[in-house]
Formats: C-alpha cells, structure tokens, sequence
C-alpha cells in the first residue's frame, strides 16, 4: 500500500492544520514582519486576479447575503416549445436575523407566487394559491397554539410536540448570540508552535519571470514535536473554551438524534484524541516551509517539502508556489509526491493578461501519474466596461464555452447566462443572478395558528376543489 493511502486522515490533516497555522500566524502576529507584509500583498494580488473574473460574483453573493437581497430569474423552453420561468428574490440582514423569500413562478399559464418571512419572534408565508393571506406562529406561543390547529385536523399530541420541540430549536438558533472563538487564544497557540520550530534565512537568488531575482528564504521546520504541540492546543481550545461548546450544544437538540447520535462533543473529542495518539505513533519525519520575499517586500515563492515516514513507509511530498515576477506574470503551483508504489504530480499554470479592454484568465492544470497524463483549461475573458463574459473548459477531446454579462456598480452585480447548456441540449436555458446591498424586509401581518382551523383549512379546500372543478 502507497505512503499516501496508508498516511490516512490523522496525518494528513494535521500537516494541513501546521501549515495553515504557520500562514495565519504570519499574517496575523508574525515575529518577521516582512513575511507578514509580503503574505498581505500576495492575498492583494491573489483578490485582484480573481477580481477579473466572473468569479468575483461568488464573493460578491456571500458580502450581499450579510446584509442585501440576491435576485435569480430564470427561463426555460423546452424543444416543443413549453416554456416556464420565475423569479426568486431572497433578503437578508444578518444582524438583526431577518430574512424574506420571496418569487413567483409561471408554468403552462398559471402564475404562482410565494412568500417566507422569518425573523427572531415569528415564521410566516403566503401565496396566491391560498388567499393572499399570510399564515404564521410565534416562536414563544406555538406549543400551546399548535395544539388547536392539531386538534381540528386530527394530530395526535405526539406530533405535535415533536413539531414543537423544532419551533423551540428554530427560536434558540435564532436568538442565540453569536459566539465567536477567541482570536486571542488562537494566537497563543500558534505562537506556543512558532517558538517550537527552528528558522533560518538567506540571501538567494532564483529564476522568476523569465529572469534571475534576488531575494530572502526564510525556512521553517516544522518538526514532529511541534506538530504535536499544535494539536494539544487545538484539543485544549476545544475543551476549555466556552465558544466551543455552544456550537456543539446545538447539535445535543432531539432533533438531530439520528444525525449525531449519543453525546456528539465527547464523540468528537474522542475521535480527535485517537487521531492525535495515532500521528504521535506512527508519524515521523521533518517538513520544511520556505518563503521566497523579493523588493517591496513581495512574496515570490512558497515552497513545502516534505519526507515523511507513516507507520513504517516513507515518501516525499513537494509543495511549489510560483507567484512570478509581478501581479501580472504567469503564476506556476506544483504538488508532487512520491513513494516507494508510485509517484504523480498536479501542475497548475494561471496566465493573466489585461487587454483590449478585457481580462484575460488561463488556467491549465495537468494531472500526471505513473500511468497517464491529463490537461484540462480553464479560461476567462471579461470586459468590465460592458460587462461581456467567455468561460471556457477545455480537454483533449472538446471545448465548451459559457457566455453572458457581468457587470458591477458599488457594491451591486448582475451577472447572466445565456443558455450555459446548448452544446448537450436544443432546450432554451437562461440565468440571471443578481445582488443588492442593503436589503429593506417589510414587516407583515399574519393570521397565527390558533386560528389556522377557521382560516388555512377552508382556504385549501377552496385551492383544491378549484383544481378539479
């Protein structure tokens, strides 16, 4: 059996966690200030380079849903040419913990509208399917107004207490105040790491961008013994701080029994102790981090090397990060490994260019093995300006193509697919993804369960038997 397969779960996360421990305590409290500064400056670089793709939609979602409204519509035509469409709009102000969804759909004639409000007191939604009313319950009353609504339907009492019991879990999920670990404590631990690993620099120079290049290497050895030493702290921050646990007491509710059963924290904590015991067991081997800083303090190159033994088997795992001469230059990643079984590798090459008026985007990435060798590519072209967009995939075998529109205002995007699907399909297919900052929820009136019985009950019988007759 090869390193990599025997190595397993333990120690493969734990180099991950050592590394990215190293890269948060550098650009967070680092004692080499350059490499801090220099770690900075290539997460720029790193933001502006997918800041020239359509990509930046995906950051973009995740800044609007804090406080904003994402927009989809959507239109499909079938090849007989039946066609539906809709549009869903969902608004949300995390900090106050209120959200609205709400859309409507039109299918073979008939137009459908929704609506879900939610916030830290009540759950309510509407459609014009029923009677354009809102139907609702308030978090605090509902176990005693469920009871009601049940009775008139013929739910027996189990039922409603298990419906009750997840009211009860949905109102402590969104009243709970938001708890988040201590940056102080993080920070220890990583520091209590740094003081067990052995540094060294040097004046070197390396090819980049085409030429020779002058800059410092800083290495670090990451050693078994401070490997070690990082997990204990992360096992003691889980133990002791308090930010831990409330993320775990969410899980103890009845309601993800089948999900986590038992007592989830100690399973857990148990499964991470074991993990810990087998890497201290059976992990050997030494793993150096160097870092390549040019002028301006500029991050160049990340290397990782690796020769590592796991439960009596050795192997080597070499890590490359070529960020080029400048923002704009060809930058290269590499993840090679080898073992006494086999060998391979992962080649990246990401290609940028500002031209035209467009950015351009390239990515081949090349999978190698003892066996076969494999080439796909990514590529990008964006007209900020107007907003014109091409992504392509290609392989040895096909290229498949996705244009639309992305533009940007502010803080606000819209970005569109047209018919992302027709090299499978003669269907009509087309998206339109947007996003508002700062979203504005109404607040609506609705009829509560205690009177679902007078209201809801009849109101669906009229839906239904207006389906039929």
């Amino acid at each position: 059996m090869g390193l990599l397969l025997k190595i397993g779960i333990p120690a493969i996360a734990v180099i991950a966690l050592a590394v990215v421990g190293i890269f948060f305590l550098f650009l967070n409290n680092s004692p080499d200030f350059m490499l801090a500064r220099a770690l900075s400056n290539l997460g720029e670089e790193m933001q502006e380079r997918i800041d020239g793709t359509p990509l930046k939609a995906l950051m973009m979602i995740v800044d609007t849903v804090n406080d904003g409204t994402i927009g989809i519509e959507l239109e499909y035509e079938d090849r007989w040419g039946d066609s539906t469409s809709g549009n869903v709009e969902f608004s949300s102000i995390i900090e106050d913990r209120d959200f609205a969804l709400v859309g409507d759909i039109s299918y073979e004639g008939q137009d459908i509208d929704f609506s879900v409000y939610m916030n830290k007191e009540r759950i309510a939604v509407g459609s014009n399917t029923i009677d354009n009313n809102y139907y609702g319950f308030s978090y605090d009353t509902f176990r005693s107004d469920v009871r009601s609504f049940g009775n008139a339907i013929g739910l027996d009492s189990q039922a409603m207490d298990q419906f009750a019991d997840m009211v009860d879990f949905i109102n402590e999920s969104m009243n709970a105040e938001a708890v988040e670990f201590s940056d102080t404590v993080i920070v220890d631990i990583f520091k209590d790491f740094n003081e067990n690993l052995e540094t060294t620099s040097e004046k070197v120079q390396i090819v980049s961008g085409g030429g020779n290049v002058s800059c410092t290497k800083i290495n670090y050895y990451v050693t078994k013994e401070a490997l070690i030493g990082l997990i204990d702290g992360y096992i003691d921050l889980m133990e002791n701080d308090d930010s831990v646990r409330t993320q775990f007491d969410l899980y103890s509710n009845p309601l993800f029994a089948e999900v986590f059963p038992g007592d989830y924290y100690n399973s857990t904590m148990s499964e991470l102790k074991r993990m810990a015991n087998e890497f201290e067991r059976s992990f050997s081997g030494e793993v150096i981090c160097s870092f390549f800083i040019g002028s301006g303090d500029r991050c160049l190159r990340i290397e990782i090397d690796a020769d590592v033994m796991y439960d009596g088997e050795g192997g080597t795992v070499f890590v490359l990060l070529d960020f080029g001469a400048s923002a704009i230059d060809s930058w290269k990643f590499e993840v090679s490994f080898e073992d006494e079984y086999e060998s391979g590798s992962v080649l990246i090459d990401w290609s940028y260019q500002e031209r035209g008026g467009n950015i351009e985007n390239t990515v081949d990435i090349t999978i190698d093995n003892d066996y076969s060798s494999d080439t796909v590519t990514l590529s990008s072209k964006w007209s900020p300006v107007g907003g014109a967009y091409t992504l392509s995939f290609s392989t040895y075998w096909d290229t498949y193509d996705i244009s639309g529109v992305f533009t940007v205002s502010g803080d606000d995007f819209r970005l569109s697919l047209d018919n992302p699907f027709s090299d499978f399909t003669d269907e009509s297919f087309s998206l339109v993804i947007t996003g508002k900052s700062g979203a504005v929820i109404r607040q609506i009136d609705y009829i509560n369960i205690d009177r679902w019985s007078d209201t809801l009950i009849p109101a669906v019988e009229n839906f239904v038997t207006s389906m039929f007759y």
